[in-house]
């Protein structure tokens, strides 16, 4: 499957489907909602009936849902994108909270040093970004819910892929290695049909665990990668000059960059 035609997790929080998430809940927002329908219904009555008074109370209610749409659209934008990205990052904690305890139990339990290594990274290095966030940006700014809401979603792409190593892991888990090798030796002297299609089982075997070593060492590779992003977004962060509301050009190309990587972290699976 191409990366084109897949949504990347850090969409939600680029500027567009922002605008579009708020834009949806304002049409369906109790001030925008029921004044405009009730004038819709108003209206009806006053092509049925007619008469000037039901005119009027159609049109008003209608031009109050107006009002109210225009009103948290274009001077309360901003207030309300906030509240949807901190809703967003709130589903993202309780994601990333209930996979951290799991994740530390189960690579330790399988002997995956690296990546228990990198789940303790991975905390270190999303802390270290977020506390250089908190010293450039007030925390109900736009900019700081965006940037913050794109960090998060790379530890969390980062800490789906070290689900994905421990399930690697777990399905080769009862394959020994050991064994199959020192079977594959004594076969070397033995020679027949059954003996070709032991051999031939026992490399499947063997062709399953390197599998799962491939797919792991490219999953480590991806969250390499990740926590080098995060720290060379944070230190791209330290050298820009913010004022409120403000951003330089720079500081967003280096988000989306973050935002190109996790995207290509959370396709792994679709093409292998």
């Amino acid at each position: 499957m191409s990366s084109k035609n897949v949504q990347g997790p850090s969409d939600g929080f680029s500027r567009r489907e922002i605008k579009k998430a708020v834009t949806k809940k304002n049409f369906s927002h109790p001030m925008t909602l029921f004044p405009t329908s009730a004038g819709l219904a108003a209206t009806i009555g006053a092509v049925l009936i007619g008469g000037p008074a039901v005119w009027a109370m159609s049109l008003g209610l209608v031009g109050l849902g107006v009002v109210s749409w225009c009103a948290n659209q274009f001077l309360r934008f901003e207030k309300l994108a906030s509240g949807h990205m901190a809703a967003l990052r709130e589903q993202m904690r309780i994601k990333r909270e209930e996979k951290i305890g799991l994740l530390q139990h189960q690579l330790g339990e399988l002997g995956c040093p690296s990546g228990s290594s990198q789940l303790a990274k991975l905390h270190e290095k999303y802390q270290t970004f977020k506390e250089v966030l908190d010293q450039k940006f007030n925390q109900t700014e736009f900019t700081y819910g965006r940037y913050l809401g794109m960090a998060e979603q790379v530890y969390l792409a980062g800490l789906d892929n070290l689900e994905k190593i421990a399930l690697s892991l777990k399905s080769v888990s009862t394959i020994d290695e050991s064994y199959i090798n020192k079977e594959l030796h004594l076969l070397e002297e033995k020679k027949g049909g059954s003996t070709d299609a032991q051999r031939d089982a026992l490399l499947d075997r063997l062709g399953l665990i390197q599998k799962s070593k491939d797919k792991v060492g490219d999953l480590l590779a991806q969250n390499e990668r990740a926590l080098t992003q995060l720290v060379s977004t944070a230190s791209k962060l330290t050298e820009i000059e913010t004022g409120p509301g403000q951003s330089s050009m720079a500081m967003d190309q280096a988000m989306e960059e973050l935002g190109r990587l996790t995207s290509n972290m959370s396709i792994y699976d679709r093409n292998s």
